[in-house]
């Protein structure tokens, strides 16, 4: 992170914190009382701050990442997810107990994972998803039961969730519009490539003790050698692209569109037909309809920097906007643009939910965008925002003694003084394709 997270903020004001499970925050952050990372991380880590969290951790059988698939059956995995939800929260008891910090942050991603795989299922009788949500319920009354009477509870996902009709190939799609030219592998070269990812789709299947029994029997450098051939982008893309003629692509779950410009190795698009090749493509993409039905497949293709105040050379150049959420965006090179969803069966959809309850909230329903809730939550506790912050303080859901007392202020940008370091990127590869991401 190069902006100071929430909990830096309440920190440099003296305040103690408390963080489990927070994704994309590996190694655990030298921060507060605790922290303990989220996914994704490499099972063989220690994921806590101080050290001694870990042994908690591991009291309670702790684990980021489910140990079975959706592929195992609809109650196991189920029982998988319930079970791995119940160690985060019984680590988290057990942290509020320890530790009493005035801020505490934990993150349950068991709905996720529930929704994605399980819409549709029934659970003795019940809807999985209706299910899991009765269990998270109890759940969140634990932590409120463990808490002083005088806290203030916040509840906020940072995204919804409905069933998809159909998946779109995005690179498919490109293939078929000539911006993407696929590459002609011989074919001992093709076997070859399915044999390794066809090993590679086996060995991910295994139970955790048998992966501990390979990895301790099987040399470094081995492992090395076939993780480089195995990786998210290898199997998916890049050896089936001839890049020195595709003028565009797609990577990552969602679909994010790179014009394969000069800031890439093998980019032929030259600066000067940069804009031009974007228009074309927001054409294409705005105009592609579903055959079946007739309707536009996207809401929107739109230029990343409309949509976000700071862009690098990872951001895409093209965001797409799925048509009411309801297809999802891959990028796959298939036989065909549209396919059934497979597995996962929903996906994400901005519509939220935030609640929040205390002494100084009002009881009002308000519509507001994910960006206001730091600087809302901010002034609550008469803490400073920074001055890159986006977001509007939501002052009409407190009480008057609250917005009597104080105004929101602001603080230049500051670095965090912990030490983030880094993870491994071809873990991180990994982790995020075991999760769905790549």
């Amino acid at each position: 992170m190069t902006r100071p997270a929430i909990w830096d903020l309440f920190e440099r004001e003296g305040h103690s914190i408390g963080v489990v499970n927070f994704p994309m925050a590996y190694p655990p952050r030298k921060v507060g009382s605790f922290f303990v990372s989220g996914p994704p991380i490499h099972e063989s880590e220690n994921i806590g701050h101080p050290p001694k969290v870990n042994d908690i951790l591991e009291s309670v059988n702790y684990r980021v990442d489910p140990e079975r698939r959706p592929s195992d059956g609809v109650e196991a995995f189920y029982n998988e997810i319930q079970s791995l939800t119940e160690s985060q929260l019984q680590a988290t008891l057990q942290l509020m107990e320890q530790y009493n910090p005035e801020l505490l942050w934990t993150v349950f991603m068991g709905i996720d994972r529930i929704q994605h795989y399980l819409w549709d299922e029934q659970i003795d009788g019940e809807n999985a998803v209706e299910q899991f949500y009765k269990y998270m319920d109890t759940a969140v009354g634990s932590l409120i039961q463990a808490a002083s009477d005088d806290v203030t509870v916040c509840v906020l996902s940072d995204h919804g969730a409905r069933r998809i009709e159909k998946r779109v190939n995005v690179n498919t799609l490109l293939s078929e519009w000539g911006y993407l030219e696929q590459a002609k592998p011989g074919l001992t070269s093709s076997l070859k490539q399915a044999l390794v990812n066809n090993v590679w789709s086996a060995a991910t299947s295994f139970p955790r003790p048998v992966k501990s029994f390979i990895r301790e029997k099987t040399p470094t450098e081995a492992i090395a050698r076939f993780r480089s051939k195995t990786t998210a982008s290898t199997r998916s893309l890049s050896k089936f692209v001839d890049w020195e003629q595709t003028e565009a692509f797609a990577v990552g779950n969602g679909g994010g569109v790179f014009v394969h410009g000069q800031d890439f190795e093998h980019g032929p698009v030259p600066d000067s037909g940069y804009e031009e090749l974007r228009d074309e493509l927001i054409s294409e993409f705005t105009d592609v309809k579903d055959p079946e039905t007739g309707e536009p497949i996207f809401e929107e293709a739109t230029r990343t920097e409309e949509l976000y105040p700071t862009v690098n050379e990872r951001t895409p150049d093209i965001t797409l906007q799925p048509k009411e959420w309801k297809y999802t965006a891959g990028v796959e090179l298939e036989d065909e643009r549209l396919q059934e969803p497979g597995d996962r069966v929903a996906d994400h959809e901005p519509t939220g939910v935030f609640i929040l309850s205390g002494d100084e909230i009002r009881g009002s329903s308000i519509t507001c965008d994910a960006v206001d809730i730091t600087p809302t939550l901010l002034y609550l506790h008469d803490l400073p925002t920074v001055e890159t912050m986006e977001g509007e303080i939501r002052s009409e859901i407190f009480t008057e003694a609250v917005t009597d007392d104080r105004q929101r202020r602001t603080i230049p940008v500051f670095s965090p003084e912990h030490q983030e370091g880094s993870m491994n990127e071809e873990k991180v590869e990994e982790r995020l394709q075991n999760l769905g991401y790549l």
